[in-house]
């Protein structure tokens, strides 16, 4: 999507705010093998997910400050309901990885 769209466009935020949702959902599973989970991007790009909890969530947060940031561009200063959605979000990974010294 960053790609094909110029930055700041909305529809950027919104598919990053889903990945952040997701890869923060999925943060609490984790995986005792030692193997990373991989997401394939293209056909020879692919990602490899941290399979430790803090990892996880450290990259779940990350991808919502970076869907905030295209938010904010498209929607004005909040980022539009979404982008209000997400500070509470990110505020609360913020707070539980300080609370588990994570």
């Amino acid at each position: 999507m960053q790609e094909v769209y110029p930055k700041g466009h909305p529809s950027v935020g919104i598919v990053l705010a889903e990945l952040g949702k997701l890869l923060n959902a999925e943060s609490g599973n984790t995986d005792d093998s030692g193997s990373g989970k991989s997401l394939q991007k293209k056909e020879d790009i692919v990602i490899q997910l941290p399979v430790d909890v803090t990892g996880r969530m450290g990259v779940a947060r990350e991808t919502l400050v970076k869907a905030l940031a295209e938010l904010r561009i498209g929607f004005g200063r909040s980022g539009g309901l979404v982008g209000k959605e997400l500070e509470y979000l990110v505020e609360g990974i913020s707070r539980e990885m300080t609370a588990n010294r994570l």
